[in-house]
This record gives structure tokens, C-alpha cells and sequence, in this order.
């Protein structure tokens, strides 16, 4: 399982690599990585690059991991992500998104899901290179689970990412 979400998101950092000759317009950073080190003190992982590909659209990649209990069932996510900036700031601003990817609850089997997410983007600091993120969003998740208590829908929180941009 886990190395199908790494492969997924090995393949979809490979697609989001020919937006860099588009991200050039306006200046200032054009791609982010960020994670949220607050999760780290309670077992949760989670990680995000995000490139700019327009003036208001960006497309990025996370993954995150979370064993509440130690006993290796852990919840695994992995997702393909495009953001849109009506103010055409992308990576900084408000944002609405789209998401597409596989996802593992506690004691089920890997799914697929769709999903949206929306929040805001700082980046700070004198060249805009300190990026702080909120959001929140749901993911649908498809097909069959041996598990009456397998979510078919989850919620995605973005509660204070902390990354550079560059």
C-alpha cells in the first residue's frame, strides 16, 4: 500500500513538471513545499509541493500518514491537487480546489476518492519566501470496503502549514 502511494505521487509530481516554462508571469515564487509540524507532536504526517503553472491556477501533490495507535493500520493519503486564485495570485490568497487520489482508513482497503479543498496562502517575509497555509476540504471516497465503519467520506485539514517557497 504504501508504495502505491508513493508511486502516485511520484507520477504526479512528473506530470505537474512542464508548467515551469508557464510560471513565470508575474514574479515572486512560483513553487511551495510545506508541511504541517504542529501534527508531528500528536504521530501525523503530512507534506505538499505545489507549483504555480498560471497567474491563478497551481498544481500540486501531498501525502500524509497518520497510526493513531502504533498497531501499523494506519490512515495513508496520497492526492493530486489543482488550485484555482480568483484574485490571480496564485500561492498567495484565497483559494477553491480539486483533488483526486487513493486513500486508506484504518482497517480498509486503498480507495479512490475525489475531493475540494479551500483556504488561504501567506507568504511572507521580504522576497516572499516564509509560506504559511490554512483549508479544509472533503474527499469522496469509491468502492468496497470489508469494514462497516470505513468512511466513504473524509475530511481534509490543512489546520497551519509551514513551508518555503521558492
Amino acid at each position: 500500500m504504501h508504495n502505491t502511494v508513493i508511486r502516485v505521487a511520484l507520477v504526479c509530481a512528473l506530470l505537474a513538471t512542464p508548467a515551469a516554462a508557464q510560471a513565470q508571469s508575474s514574479g515572486g515564487p512560483t513553487q511551495s513545499i510545506n508541511g504541517n509540524p504542529f501534527g508531528l507532536l500528536l504521530g501525523w504526517f503530512y507534506a505538499e509541493y505545489e507549483r504555480k503553472v498560471n497567474d491563478a491556477v497551481s498544481v500540486g501533490v501531498g501525502g500524509s500518514y497518520w497510526d493513531a495507535d502504533g498497531d501499523n493500520e494506519a490512515y495513508v493519503n496520497g492526492d493530486v491537487m489543482v488550485r484555482f486564485f480568483p484574485q490571480q495570485r496564485a500561492l498567495r490568497g484565497f483559494y477553491v480546489g480539486t483533488k483526486v487520489g487513493l486513500t486508506r482508513t484504518e482497517s480498509a482497503r486503498t480507495r479512490f476518492g475525489i475531493g475540494f479543498d479551500t483556504g488561504y496562502q501567506f507568504t511572507l517575509g521580504p522576497d516572499g519566501r516564509f509560506y504559511l497555509a490554512t483549508g479544509f476540504g472533503l474527499k469522496r471516497l469509491f468502492g468496497k470496503t470489508d469494514e462497516w465503519y470505513a468512511p466513504d467520506l473524509v475530511p481534509t485539514f490543512r489546520i497551519v502549514n509551514v513551508g518555503i517557497a521558492f
